[in-house]
């Protein structure tokens, strides 16, 4: 009886063109949040101003934002499903 190690089953699977897709899509997710971040980061002083608000206070429009991104497709999946509140 042989023993095969986690990375043998790995290197013995191999990759293939559904794994560099995750790879690829993942990638994009990745550099989005980057972006989200860096913008909510440059822009946390002025909607301090604009809103009167504390720096952190500004900073926290970065988690609403995360927020309404993940409920966004909710939303629109039940307007297109018409079971969304107040839809006739």
């Amino acid at each position: 009886m042989t023993t095969i190690t986690v990375d043998d089953a790995l290197d013995r699977a191999g990759t293939g063109a559904y794994q560099r897709r995750l790879m690829a899509i993942f990638g994009l997710v990745w550099a989005a949040d980057a972006m989200q971040v860096l913008a909510v980061g440059f822009t946390a002083a002025s909607i301090a101003a604009t809103f009167n608000l504390t720096v952190p206070q500004a900073l926290q429009t970065g988690t609403l934002f995360f927020l309404g991104c993940c409920s966004a497709p909710r939303v629109s999946a039940g307007s297109r499903t018409g079971s969304a509140a107040g839809a006739s």
